[in-house]
């Protein structure tokens, strides 16, 4: 096979190899080429991580004014990418405010809320 990958995805493979199989010494390019499609693909996002994530900061925040919360914060806080964030807005579940200006602000309580009902629909 006469793929390219890049380095990073060759170490993220071979590290999750090592950890995955610590008594093996050697892997074959089959193997190899295998794991590196698995590390290429990003996770899905788990519903409960990202209700778990927002909570928990809320919780430590909660002396904080009421305040809205760039796209750029929430995506922190939630450890995802903009492109998520964009998606879900499209599909109309999650809420967000948009101002005068460009940026898109974020209630977290309500962005919460969002969550759970998606949460509520998927696994009930």
């Amino acid at each position: 096979m006469a793929s390219k990958h890049k380095v990073s995805h060759i170490r993220k493979a071979l590290d999750a190899f090592e950890t995955n199989f610590p008594e093996r010494q050697s892997i074959n390019l089959i193997e190899l080429e295998e794991l590196i499609k698995k590390v290429r693909i990003p996770p899905i996002y788990n519903i409960e991580e990202l209700i778990r994530l927002l909570t928990k900061h809320i919780d430590e925040n909660h002396f904080l004014p009421v305040d809205f919360y760039n796209e750029g914060e929430v995506c922190k806080i939630l450890n995802v990418k903009k492109l998520a964030m964009h998606h879900w807005r499209k599909k109309n579940y999650i809420t967000c405010i948009k101002g005068n200006t460009r940026t898109i602000r974020y209630d977290l309580n309500t962005l919460l809320a969002d969550l759970k009902k998606i949460f509520a629909k998927t696994y009930q």
